[in-house]
């Protein structure tokens, strides 16, 4: 592949401070089987080698603009790519992880086969685990058997909250430019799961997607990020997410009430609270959540299964016997050294 009558795809690298991946994800950019490309680097603001290594890619490749700015965090540095696209297409690549040399021209000829407005393959885990014997490298295998899912709006939608074949990230996928360009969508500014909270917006919007279970992407998580690192806040940020993308979705009909999957995320935020250190915000967190339970006001035993009917109820009627409960269970059945525990005061959250 590589003449002139393709057509032309943006590719989107946020980058800052990865000169020691920053190479290998470029390289496996500019090597691409499909070559007609508009690659497009954020320098956000990198303090480390990366400007560096950006610099001396575009100086051998005319396809590469360059963009040097302050720093804005993941989501600034997309949505200063996304202002600059050119491609009737677009793709992401995080600039920490590397893509297959037909990566590419695997996602263009699924959607336009399919006539889709999004396309998407599968990935592999490329983890850092630590270890006491120092930092090891684990390989996890998505889905990788070949077949093929297509999506209408609703069944899209529906994909997406259960966030298993079809996943909030951005990369992965290659998409109608005219998603982002025309309905002026972009990341959110200050969220750690930024991917989750846009998703919807790009998805409501779609008419077809085209999901092929084969990996052309690598994934590398590295120790330290935000998917390795528990805490009360990114728990916090993600469950909201996870919220709204289920109230979004039961007003524009994918679901016709609100979907059983968010207990899901609510009730292991909550269960974290005999297990993670406390911070100030820690008990009003948890109300939070449990104040959105009252969102399944109405549904009964069939809709939500009895052991979430049954948690959801005792949450609301007696949190701190729940949290004990859930204390022993940690205790008892799964192995766990829970905290001291911690009543929550209710007489501060009493109406």
């Amino acid at each position: 592949m590589g003449n002139s009558t393709q057509d032309l795809i943006s590719v989107i690298v946020p980058v800052y401070n990865v000169e020691n991946y920053l190479e290998k994800c470029l390289n496996s950019i500019v090597e691409q089987s499909y070559s007609n490309l508009d690659i497009i680097l954020i320098n956000d603001g990198s303090t480390d080698n990366s400007a560096k290594i950006c610099e001396e890619f575009a100086s051998h490749d005319s396809r590469i603009r360059l963009i040097n700015q302050e720093n804005q965090g993941l989501s600034g540095a997309r949505n200063t790519g996304i202002g600059l696209i050119r491609g009737k297409y677009v793709t992401f690549v995080d600039s920490d992880d590397w893509i297959d040399y037909n990566y590419v021209e695997t996602l263009y000829n699924l959607i336009v086969e399919h006539d889709a407005d999004v396309s998407v393959v599968s990935f592999i885990y490329e983890e850092q685990v630590k270890t006491t014997n120092g930092v090891i490298e684990k390989t996890r295998v998505k889905y990788n058997d070949g077949r093929v899912f297509v999506f209408d709006t609703h069944s899209a939608l529906r994909e997406l909250c259960r966030d298993k074949v079809l996943q909030n990230l951005a990369w992965g996928k290659i998409y109608k430019s005219s998603l982002w360009l025309d309905n002026n969508i972009l990341y959110p500014i200050g969220k750690l799961y930024e991917d989750v909270y846009t998703a919807f917006e790009i998805f409501v919007r779609v008419s077809k997607v085209v999901v092929y279970n084969v990996t052309r992407y690598h994934y590398r998580v590295r120790v330290g990020s935000i998917v390795n690192s528990k805490t009360w806040i990114s728990l916090y940020d993600y469950v909201t997410a996870k919220r709204l993308q289920a109230e979004q979705c039961v007003k524009c009909g994918a679901f016709t009430q609100m979907p059983k999957f968010y207990l899901r995320y609510a009730l292991h935020f909550i269960n974290q609270y005999n297990l993670m250190p406390h911070i100030d915000s820690t008990n009003d967190m948890i109300m939070n959540i449990r104040e959105s339970m009252r969102l399944y006001d109405g549904q009964g035993i069939k809709s939500m299964g009895l052991v979430y009917y049954i948690y959801r109820w005792l949450i609301l009627k007696n949190i701190n016997l729940y949290l004990r409960l859930s204390r022993y269970n940690d205790i008892l059945f799964r192995g766990k050294h829970p905290l001291p525990f911690q009543p929550i005061d209710m007489t501060k959250y009493s109406k």
